[in-house]
């Protein structure tokens, strides 16, 4: 008895083609604007957070333009504000550090070198 074997043609029109290959351009040029992407993305996170804030200012007859633009000067002041109070102790610690630092090598080094003499170092 002899087994029939049925092949079944795999057919692709020039439609298909035509499809994939402008998924493919489509894709390609959304990885080469994908840093403007980005960008657009982290501008309407920021819109959405702040609508409900202009929206209630807007009602109280204060133009959207002075709204927005004084919401975007409390915020980076208050950032500004945050650096003035710590990047001076930041500062600081950094200097001591590097001051400390090779006092501090030999004995680290000596501490931990039975680690990589065991790892084989």
């Amino acid at each position: 008895m002899e087994q029939k074997i049925h092949h079944k043609d795999f057919d692709i029109s020039w439609v298909t083609i035509v499809r994939i290959a402008v998924a493919i351009v489509f894709l390609y040029f959304l990885f080469l604007i994908r840093d403007i992407i980005i960008w657009f993305i982290f501008a309407l996170i920021i819109s959405v957070l702040f609508e409900p804030i202009v929206r209630i200012l807007t009602k109280r007859k204060i133009p959207r333009v002075v709204v927005v633009v004084s919401i975007y000067f409390i915020i980076f002041g208050g950032l500004a504000y945050f650096l003035y109070l710590v990047l001076p102790f930041f500062i600081s610690e950094v200097q001591e550090f590097s001051q400390l630092f090779p006092q501090q090598i030999p004995g680290y080094f000596e501490r931990i070198s039975p680690v990589f003499k065991g790892l084989g170092f």
